[in-house]
C-alpha cells in the first residue's frame, strides 16, 4: 500500500473543506521531523481522520520513535483490548526496548550520578561525585530529626532515636499493663452487688425500656423484657 499518497489524499481533502462542530488540528509535518505551527502546515480534521493519518504517519516512518509515542498516545482512552489496535501496542512495545537499550550504560542521563540534598534548605540535586556543591550530603532525601533530643534518627520515617526510642516502648508497655491492670479491677468491682444493674430487670411498654428491681411490682401496661427496635 503506498501510505504517502493515501496520506496525503487525506490532508488534501482536509485543506479543502470546512468542518463544522467538534475537529481537531494536524500538523503535516510532525514536529518531530521539524514542522512548524504555521497555517500552511496545519489541518483540520475528523477525530478518526486525525487517527488514520497519524497510524499512515508510523507506516511512512516506522523507525521515527516520537512519532509512535504520538499515535500510541491517542489510543489511551480506547478498549485495551480492541485488535485494531494491536499492531500499533506491539510497534510501541519494540520502540520501548528499542530506546531502553540505548540508554543503558554510559548513554544514560544518570550515568554516574547520585543523589545529594541540603539539610539546611532540604534541597536535592542529582550529579557526579566531582560536582557536588558546597553544603550537599549524599542521600536523596534528609534524616528527620528526634522529637525529644534532636538526634538524627538514621531514618525518614522515625520520629525518636535509638535512646528515645526504646524509652518510648518501655512507657507504652507500662501504660498497657497499666490499662490491663485497671479494666481486671473494674471488672472485679462490678461483679455481684457492685455492678449497678445487680438484682435488676428490664421492663418495656412497648414504647420504651426501663429498669427495677426484681422485687418491684411491674407497672400497669409494663411486661417483662426489653423493646430490641428501635425506640420512639
Amino acid at each position: 500500500m503506498d501510505y504517502q499518497k493515501h496520506y496525503n489524499l487525506l490532508c488534501e481533502r482536509g485543506k479543502t473543506r470546512t468542518l463544522e462542530g467538534y475537529k481537531e488540528s494536524h500538523h503535516i509535518l510532525p514536529r518531530c521531523m521539524g514542522g512548524t505551527d504555521d497555517p500552511e502546515n496545519l489541518v483540520d480534521l475528523t477525530p478518526e481522520e486525525h487517527f488514520i493519518a497519524h497510524q499512515l504517519l508510523v507506516k511512512m516512518y516506522p523507525n521515527e520513535t516520537n512519532l509512535i509515542f504520538a499515535c500510541h498516545r491517542m489510543t489511551y482512552s480506547e478498549n485495551t483490548t480492541n485488535k485494531m489496535f494491536g499492531w500499533l501496542r506491539r510497534k510501541h512495545s519494540q520502540s520501548m526496548r528499542k530506546l531502553a537499550k540505548s540508554r543503558t550504560g554510559s548513554k544514560n542521563g544518570s550515568y554516574g550520578k547520585s543523589w545529594y540534598h541540603n539539610p539546611e534548605t532540604l534541597e536535592k540535586i542529582k550529579c557526579n561525585p566531582k560536582e557536588v556543591p558546597d553544603g550537599f550530603v549524599k542521600g536523596r532525601t534528609p534524616n528527620t530529626k528526634c522529637i525529644i533530643c534532636g538526634a538524627d534518627t538514621g531514618s525518614k520515617t522515625a520520629k525518636y532515636c535509638l535512646k528515645d526510642r526504646k524509652e518510648q516502648n518501655s512507657k507504652h508497655s507500662r501504660s498497657m499493663r497499666h490499662s490491663e491492670k485497671s479494666k481486671s479491677i473494674m471488672s472485679l468491682n462490678r461483679q455481684g452487688a457492685g455492678n449497678p444493674a445487680y438484682g435488676k430487670i428490664w421492663i418495656t411498654n412497648g414504647i420504651k425500656n426501663k429498669r427495677i428491681d426484681k422485687c418491684d411490682i411491674i407497672p400497669s401496661g409494663w411486661q417483662r423484657g426489653k423493646l430490641w427496635t428501635k425506640q420512639q
